[in-house]
């Protein structure tokens, strides 16, 4: 098991946005004999498709915890899951709920906890004032993170399996 640290975790949720909303979805996009951008084949367009057949089932309930409006538009969040949805199916599940949550927001960002008292510690662990023991139980608990950036395009939903500093990780983008 990784043990986040105050330094470690800061550098997660300050590095982490900026790195996410700086991604250049032109990579994504060739262009066509008629000069407009196509899509191409890409693997994450299977794993939209995969979320789209996975929504079917129902919706992953969650609590919001904290909200604050973003000033440039849209809100951020702090959300709570059931620990029993914590699996790739249903975060994928969740991930599509976010982003129809999210459709009318030009930015958005929420943290996904599995613990009520880890996701109220988000903000004291972003201000780098929480425990050793605190940010172990963030880092235990922190499960996934939404991201949404009209303006760049970006709009990914990223699943920590094995907490935020981990390597067992999966990025949905749509």
């Amino acid at each position: 098991m990784h043990h986040i640290t105050r330094n470690t975790y800061l550098i997660i949720l300050v590095a982490l946005i900026p790195f996410t909303l700086s991604c250049n979805r032109n990579a994504d996009k060739q262009n066509t004999v008629d000069g407009t951008a196509a899509r191409t084949n890409r693997p994450q367009d299977k794993i939209q498709k995969d979320i789209k057949e996975v929504t079917t089932s129902p919706p992953i309930e969650f609590e919001t915890v904290q909200s604050w409006q973003i000033p440039a538009g849209g809100t951020g969040r702090v959300i709570l899951i059931d620990r029993k949805h914590f699996n790739e199916a249903d975060l994928s599940n969740l991930a599509s709920i976010l982003r129809e949550k999210c459709r009318n927001d030009r930015y958005a960002y929420i943290f996904v906890f599995t613990d009520r008292k880890a996701a109220l510690l988000r903000d004291k662990g972003a201000a780098g004032t929480a425990t050793e023991a605190e940010y172990a139980l963030m880092d235990k608990h922190y499960v996934a993170f939404y991201a949404k950036n009209s303006n760049t395009g970006v709009e990914d939903f990223q699943i920590f399996f094995d907490g935020p500093m981990g390597e067992n990780t999966k990025t949905i983008r749509f």
